[in-house]
């Protein structure tokens, strides 16, 4: 298990879990549950947001918060 922020773009991964209960909640809402895969488009330069997606649904994390998230890169 990694944090999704030390990650390079195009990485694939499995959301494991997140530290941060409020922010687990709003991913939720987005499809972003445990055991679900998702893709890294994108780092922003200047320490801007990741660019994710699951073939559906894309969104962007601020770098802060992608360093609550647990994931395993495949």
């Amino acid at each position: 298990m990694v944090l999704l922020s030390t990650l390079r773009p195009k990485a694939q991964i499995t959301f494991i879990s997140c530290k941060d209960e409020f922010l687990a909640a709003k991913l939720a809402d987005m499809g972003m549950l445990p055991g679900s895969a998702w893709q890294l488009l994108e780092r922003t330069p200047f320490y801007g947001p990741l660019v994710m997606s699951n073939g559906q649904t894309h969104f962007c994390i601020r770098r802060e918060d992608a360093s609550n998230l647990l994931v395993d890169e495949k």
